[in-house]
C-alpha cells in the first residue's frame, strides 16, 4: 500500500463505501488548510489550542484520504481528525495536511468526541474500507475503537507538541461549548 496519502473526490466510489461500511452520516466537504504555524499530526491540540486562543470551537469528525496500490484496490481511510469552527460558522483546517495537501475532505461527525475512561484519554482509531483491516491505529491494523493514553504521561509526540504549544492536556478532552 503506497504510504501517500491522497485527497479522494467526494464522488468515489470507495469514499461512499467507506462511510457505509462504518456507518457515518452526512457528506464529506472540501476543506482548506490555513497556515497559522501548527505542526502536521497533532490535529487535536492544534484545533482546541487555535480555539483557546481565537475563539469558535473545535469540531471532530474524519479527513478522508485514498490510498493506492498498483496491484491491489485502493484503501480509503476515515482519520479521526479535529478542525475549527470560527465565530462565523466557517470550518477551518489549522492543521498541516497530510503529504503536502492544499485541503482535506472532512466529514463532521459531532459524535466523534475525545473523551476518557477511568484515568486514560481515549484516541479513536482510524476506519477503513477494507472488511479486513476495518481500524488502524499508527498505520498498523488494529481491531479496537478507541486507543487509551494516560494525560500524566501521553506519547512523546503528544507530551512534546502540547509542551511546544504550553498547551495543558486538561483541555485535550471535548468541552462542552468549545470542542
Amino acid at each position: 500500500m503506497s504510504q501517500h496519502a491522497v485527497v479522494p473526490s467526494v464522488t468515489e466510489n470507495g469514499v461512499a463505501e467507506l462511510l457505509q461500511n462504518n456507518g457515518l452520516d452526512g457528506t464529506p466537504v472540501v476543506l482548506p488548510y490555513r497556515d497559522f504555524g501548527y505542526e502536521s499530526g497533532q490535529c487535536h491540540i492544534s484545533a482546541k489550542h487555535h480555539v483557546i486562543a481565537h475563539g469558535g470551537k473545535r469540531v471532530h469528525g474524519w479527513a478522508l484520504w485514498r490510498y493506492d496500490h498498483p496491484d491491489a484496490e485502493s484503501m480509503y481511510v476515515a482519520e479521526h481528525h479535529s478542525i475549527w469552527e470560527d465565530a462565523s460558522g466557517q470550518l477551518v483546517d489549522v492543521t498541516p495536511p497530510r503529504d503536502g495537501a492544499a485541503a482535506i475532505l472532512f466529514l463532521r461527525d459531532d459524535t466523534a468526541t475525545i473523551n476518557s475512561e477511568g484515568e486514560n484519554y481515549l484516541i479513536r482509531t482510524d476506519l477503513t474500507n477494507w472488511p479486513e483491516v476495518p481500524r488502524l491505529f499508527a498505520g498498523e491494523s488494529i481491531f479496537y475503537e478507541f486507543v487509551p493514553f494516560d494525560p500524566a504521561a501521553p506519547p512523546a509526540a503528544i507530551a512534546d507538541y502540547a509542551a511546544s504549544l504550553n498547551f495543558d492536556m486538561a483541555h485535550y478532552l471535548t468541552e462542552p461549548g468549545i470542542g
